[in-house]
This record gives structure tokens, sequence and C-alpha cells, in this order.
């Protein structure tokens, strides 16, 4: 019997719940949904306790990190609490561009931070907005600063970083043509990638595929996959294009990704299986 992690209240359901519930029924796999926050849930009966759709953390984010620690300490979670407590925080992209990665370029703004919101925009054209700890774009927009917009992208800042670290990046335009590339790795092997547009404050995301990535992108990619050493039973590497074409990182996702499994049967029962391997 797994643990398959959910949370009491959710924005929408997982829509990767039912057909992987289904494939590891298929390997004789039990697997019942408990909510992380829920406090009546023994966490002793299960061997391995998966996160999926815990997405309501960015509104606990203390007590969920209190849980991962809690739980790491007693049974085994995929994936593994020391990797989804450092992917909890968008600042890891600051480290990743460290290392050498392509990153989107951002501006940090720490909530101690003494410049004004109109310094911190200044020379900016198109931007989004968004929180350091954030999920299903929440706190999430996108500003053209020409005229009004200006003002209205500095008072969104004004605001949100009175209560939260917040970054800036510069809008990509090939997001608008070649879209957002999420690419799927399940226990470290690549399984499918697809076409996503940009979702903010909580607006729709719509996707498009499975669609075959280019060489770069699934270089780099991999490249951040092989930083795990095989740690990781699922990721999702969200990448865009710069100016010049180059892939460079949006997003890694290794928390609680929608996966899109639905869009590709192979990785559903892949998921699966790294499942009833590791039990």
């Amino acid at each position: 019997m797994i643990a398959n992690v959910t949370a009491l209240t959710l924005p929408q359901p997982d829509p990767d719940e039912p057909g992987f519930l289904a494939a590891l029924s298929r390997l004789g796999v039990e697997a019942e949904v408990v909510a992380w926050d829920d406090p009546a849930v023994d966490w002793s009966r299960y061997p391995l306790v998966v996160l999926r759709s815990t997405w309501n953390y960015i509104h606990k984010l203390e007590a969920f990190r209190a849980w991962l620690s809690r739980l790491s300490s007693s049974t085994a979670l995929l994936n593994p609490a020391a990797d989804v407590l450092w992917n909890l925080d968008k600042r890891y992209l600051r480290e990743l561009a460290s290392e050498g990665v392509a990153v989107v370029p951002t501006r940090w703004v720490e909530r101690e931070d003494e410049r004004s919101s109109a310094e911190l925009l200044a020379g900016l054209e198109d931007v989004v907005i968004k929180p350091v700890v954030s999920a299903g774009s929440f706190s999430t927009d996108r500003f053209k600063l020409a005229g009004d917009d200006r003002q209205r992208a500095i008072a969104f800042l004004e605001e949100q970083r009175a209560a939260r670290a917040m970054m800036i990046q510069p809008y990509q335009p090939s997001i608008d043509s070649w879209g957002e590339r999420s690419l799927v790795f399940i226990d470290g092997a690549f399984t499918h990638a697809m076409r996503k547009s940009p979702r903010f404050l909580g607006g729709p995301v719509v996707v498009e595929g499975p669609v075959e990535p280019a060489a770069l992108e699934l270089e780099l990619a991999t490249r951040l996959m092989q930083r795990f050493a095989g740690r990781l039973l699922y990721a999702r590497v969200d990448l865009v294009r710069d100016l010049n074409g180059k892939p460079q990182l949006m997003e890694l996702e290794i928390t609680e990704p929608w996966l899109m499994l639905s869009r590709c049967p192979a990785a559903e029962a892949a998921m699966a299986a790294a499942i009833a391997r590791r039990l």
C-alpha cells in the first residue's frame, strides 16, 4: 500500500490521478489518496509516500516544510524531502545559474530590499512578476510596461513584496510562437514533452502534444537530471527560448508538478513501474 498525496483543498482536481492510480492497480500496487494536511492520517501505514497534488502548500509553507521533515524520518518519500525542500523556493534558479545553467534572467526582490518598485522595474519593457514560492500561477502576472501598465505593475509589485519575496523576469517573445516546452522525466528517463501556453493569475493553462523537443532542449533538461543522481521519481523541466532561439530554464518542477500523464500512456506506465520497483 502506498500513499498518493494530495491536499484537503485543491484549486482543481488532479488530471493525472485517475490514470495513474489505474496504472498502479494493473501492477498490483494498492494506493490510497490521502491529504498531507489531514491530521488524522497515520503515515506509518505506508512504506512509500508519493507527492502528487499538494497544491495548497504555498498557503501553509512552514507547516508543509515541517511535515516533509517529519515524514522523511519515518518512511520513504518521493520525491525525496531534501530535493523537494530545495525546490520549494525558486531561488534554486539562482543557484543553477551560478553553476552555468542557462536560466531566464531574473531580478530578485527580497522583502528587505530598499529599492523602490519603480527602480526595480526600470529599464524593462515586458515582464512577468511572481513570488519566489508559488504554484498554479498564484500572484503571477504579466505587464507590458508602457503607459498605465507600468503604474499597474508598480502597484502590483508594491502590494506583493509587502507579503513575500518576489522575482521579475523579462517575458520571452518566443512563448507567443514556440510556447513553453515542458519535458517530463520518469525515474531519470525522458518520456514526453508538451507545449504549454503561459498562465497568469489563475487563468486556464492550454497544452498541446506530445511534441518533439529540440536537441538542445533535451540536452539541457538531461543535464539537469544528472544533477540528482537518480534520486527523483519524476521531474518536469519547463524551458523557453531566448532571443537567439537557445533554450533556457524557466522552472524545474520536482515538488508536485502536473506531469500530463494522460497524454502519454507510456509515461503513466513507467511511473507506476518505477514505484512497483521501489516497493
